[in-house]
């Protein structure tokens, strides 16, 4: 589909852009202009992928393969990403140079975030801008507070630190080892001359690498802009100068994976999933990150394995790093050459592939019968929220399919439409989170208090039901900044039960569990609120390519079917008798919408005559 660029070029209103600059998302952390810590370059993932990459056959388990399918390889070439850093510098002035940090590191490091489009990222062979998140940014990074066990070499480099950041985590506030030296979680990597190929420098063994603060730098995002006010709310404080507290709980949470994981069981050690669904070969329970999105596997960590002293592992972490995404890699072949992404058709499919089993395993459903409602309960066993992470555009539902004796349809729920890629949220349960730009937020902005979708300028969390992880304790997810908001979620609880009344006539019901990347209302966003360049119109195209995006069709995480005992008709109440509390039932809830209701015999959406026919016809 063809679309003029003049045709969205929409003015939006009032709006003004914070009177940013580069200061005010200053975070600590190695910087790219240290002088006293001057990086060596960042080298390039294709100077990797000679020796850990295309070694394996009918797999995917070399470390350059897995890695270079997925979207940590890919995520400064992320449509969605783009049109989003569009905004971010529409909104706030320089804010794109935050966002470069952690979705273009290389650049970030090599001097290259501004301008802040991205304009001056650089593609190249030996160092290259657009290389996402790659093996140097990983491989480099150093733990941001002393560990009993980790290298005597770190505690030198956090101290030669111009901007130390202290036990703040996320934001971007990585550490580099400032002399190229390859850390990784292994002791037994040689480290004498022509065994180590990264010689004169030393292998560095790492525990770090092995624990989830080794995640936490680009998986919990806090809007520096804004400071936490004595009454819970967060003011902008846009004034050129960096955060005043530069304490990430001073920051509004805008993700809070890491969080979310840390005052979780699984940050405790405990065994918390009943089967090894996710652990790959882990001798174990399943605790950190890496545990689940870089599973053990059997294989080789580099081509000479079958060459002594090298050798076949037995925990070699899958660098396949699967998450929730399930179109965007699609998109970003489309954009940009094989030779240019190391992408092929194989590798897309099997990332793929990894993201749909992940989300398969994230959960568990369960359904059963209270009266004349059914019961649908799902368990979450990931070890954060689920859904987790980047909230804009994300949501999980469930989707009813309520059959009579037949198999034909008595009414449905929760159905996604694939002509516009939406569902009726009223009509089902739906976990999302809602963040807004409010009160003063809004009005420094110029834009409508409650406006969604600019993320640079969220700074209230309107509603928050997404399922919390295993261990949840509600006064240590306010304590972070993160409390379940509209709903209410027990200590303990991580599962979520939802009722819905069975229409009469029903004797199955088909219930499967949804997720959605990107919502209509999302992409629409992206083109609409794009006043600077063409990024909107790529990513909504792409979302809308019925070959690409295919509108974000959803994946199918969890489903079943129940069979129901036959109800009786206009039994409102589910008491199983008709009387007199059933016709008062109705009368009470005379003329008012109410889909889905127990009052709605009829389905229509109201209560009125023909739902009052029916408790008369079945009345005694």
């Amino acid at each position: 589909m063809l679309i003029c660029l003049s045709t969205i070029l929409l003015a939006l209103g009032d709006q003004v852009p914070l009177p940013t600059s580069v200061e005010d998302f200053l975070q600590p952390g190695t910087q790219p202009d240290d002088m006293v810590q001057m990086l060596d370059p960042l080298s390039s993932s294709n100077t990797c992928q000679a020796c850990h990459g295309d070694y394996l056959q009918d797999s995917f388990h070399e470390p350059w393969d897995g890695w270079v399918s997925n979207l940590m390889a890919q995520s400064a070439r992320d449509p969605i990403w783009h049109a989003a850093l569009t905004i971010a510098n529409q909104d706030a002035t320089d804010s794109g140079e935050y966002c470069i940090r952690c979705h273009a590191p290389v650049g970030w490091y090599r001097g290259h975030s501004l301008p802040s489009d991205g304009s001056a990222l650089e593609d190249g062979f030996f160092e290259n801008d657009f290389d996402g998140v790659n093996c140097q940014i990983c491989h480099r990074a150093v733990s941001p507070v002393p560990v009993p066990g980790d290298p005597v070499v770190d505690e030198s480099v956090r101290a030669a630190l111009e901007f130390p950041p202290g036990d703040g985590y996320g934001n971007g506030r990585l550490i580099l080892d400032p002399v190229d030296s390859r850390r990784g979680p292994y002791s037994d990597i040689p480290n004498t001359p022509g065994m180590n190929l990264h010689s004169p420098t030393p292998a560095i063994h790492s525990p770090f690498h092995q624990r989830s603060a080794a995640c936490s730098a680009c998986h919990e995002v806090r809007n520096p802009v804004t400071m936490k006010q004595a009454d819970g709310t967060y003011a902008p404080v846009a004034d050129g100068e960096p955060h005043p507290t530069q304490d990430p709980y001073d920051m509004y949470p805008e993700q809070t994976t890491w969080s979310e994981w840390l005052h979780s069981s699984f940050a405790d050690g405990a065994d918390v999933v009943p089967d090894d669904r996710f652990a790959g070969n882990l001798d174990g329970p399943v605790s950190t990150c890496q545990d689940c999105h870089m599973p053990d596997r059997v294989a080789g960590g580099c081509f000479a394995w079958e060459s002594p002293p090298w050798f076949e592992r037995q925990d070699l972490g899958d660098h396949g790093f699967a998450g929730a995404n399930s179109w965007v890699l699609k998109g970003v072949r489309s954009l940009y050459d094989d030779s240019v992404t190391g992408l092929s058709t194989e590798r897309m499919e099997a990332s793929l592939e990894r993201n749909i089993q992940m989300m398969r395993n994230a959960s568990d459903m369960d359904a059963w019968t209270e009266g004349n409602e059914l019961v649908v309960r799902v368990t979450n066993w990931s070890g954060h929220r689920l859904p987790t992470g980047y909230s804009e555009g994300r949501r999980m539902w469930l989707q009813l399919r309520w059959l009579d004796a037949s198999g034909g349809v008595v009414s449905e729920a929760g159905v996604w439409n694939p002509t516009t890629g939406d569902i009726v949220e009223s009509s089902t349960k739906v976990w999302k989170s809602v963040q807004v730009a409010a009160g003063a937020m809004a009005q420094a902005a110029g834009v409508p208090d409650g406006t969604t979708h600019h993320l640079v300028l969220l700074n209230k969390t309107e509603f928050d039901n997404r399922i919390p992880p295993a261990g949840f304790v509600n006064a240590e997810f306010e304590a972070f900044g993160a409390p379940p908001v509209g709903v209410t979620y027990a200590d303990g609880q991580h599962w979520d039960d939802s009722r819905f009344v069975i229409p009469v006539g029903a004797t199955q019901v088909a219930v499967t569990l949804l997720h959605q990347t990107t919502t209509p209302d999302y992409i629409d966003s992206l083109l609409e609120n794009n006043v600077t360049d063409e990024s909107g119109i790529i990513a909504w195209s792409l979302w809308n390519d019925p070959e690409i995006g295919n509108r974000s069709v959803p994946i199918d995480m969890d489903a079943l079917v129940f069979d129901l005992e036959p109800s009786t008709p206009g039994d409102v109440n589910g008491d199983g008798s008709v009387d007199f509390n059933d016709l008062l039932a109705i009368l009470s809830a005379w003329g008012a919408p109410c889909t889905g209701c127990s009052e709605d015999l009829d389905g229509d959406g109201e209560v009125g005559f023909n739902d009052l026919l029916i408790v008369l016809s079945n009345f005694g």
